[in-house]
C-alpha cells in the first residue's frame, strides 16, 4: 500500500475552486473518492518513520458503511510490536472534516490513550489537507463513508 501517485482529491479541489471562480458560490456538492485513495491517505498520516508511532504498518484499510478499520502492526511504548486494528470515523463539524478513532482492538490500548489523540490529529489534518488545496473556499457539510468510497459534501463559499 506504499503508493505514493498523487490523490485524485487534489484534482477535485482545483475542479471545485476553478467552478467557483464561476459564479457558482453557494452551491453543495459531493466529492467522492474511491477506496484505494483513501486507503493511500490513511497509509501516510499513519505510518511515519518515526519509531514512536504507535503504528508500525498498515496491513488493510476496510471500508464499512459508517465507518472505516484499520488493521495492522502496532507499537507498544517498549517498542515491541502486536497486530490489532482501529475503528476510524471522518465527520463534518462547524465546516471542517474530523477524523476520529472510535474503536480499538489491540491489547493494551484504549481509545483514551494520548497517541489515540495524536493520530485523530494527524487523521484529521490529512484529510483536511487533502481537500484544502482551495485556501478555504469550501465548508464541508457531510461525510459519508460505504463500503466502496468516501463521500464529502462541500458548500462552495466566496472568499
Amino acid at each position: 500500500m506504499n503508493d505514493n501517485r498523487p490523490i485524485t482529491l487534489s484534482i477535485l479541489v482545483t475542479a471545485l475552486v476553478l467552478t467557483l471562480a464561476c459564479g457558482l458560490s453557494g452551491r453543495t456538492l459531493t466529492i467522492t473518492i474511491n477506496e484505494s485513495d483513501v486507503n493511500r491517505l490513511i497509509e501516510r498520516a499513519l505510518v511515519t518513520d518515526a519509531n514512536d508511532d504507535l503504528i508500525a504498518q498498515v496491513t488493510s484499510v476496510d471500508m464499512h458503511d459508517g465507518f472505516i478499520r484499520v488493521s495492522g502492526t502496532y507499537r507498544r511504548e517498549t517498542g515491541a510490536t502486536v497486530s490489532g486494528s482501529c475503528d476510524l470515523v471522518i465527520r463534518a463539524q462547524d465546516g471542517m472534516l474530523q477524523a476520529e478513532i472510535t474503536a480499538i482492538d489491540v491489547e493494551g490500548f484504549s481509545v483514551s490513550d494520548a497517541r489515540i489523540a495524536n493520530l485523530n490529529e494527524r487523521l484529521t489534518k490529512a484529510f483536511a489537507q487533502a481537500a484544502a488545496g482551495n485556501q478555504g473556499q469550501i465548508e464541508f457539510t457531510s461525510v459519508e463513508i460505504t463500503a466502496d468510497a468516501l463521500k464529502i459534501g462541500v458548500k462552495l463559499t466566496a472568499q
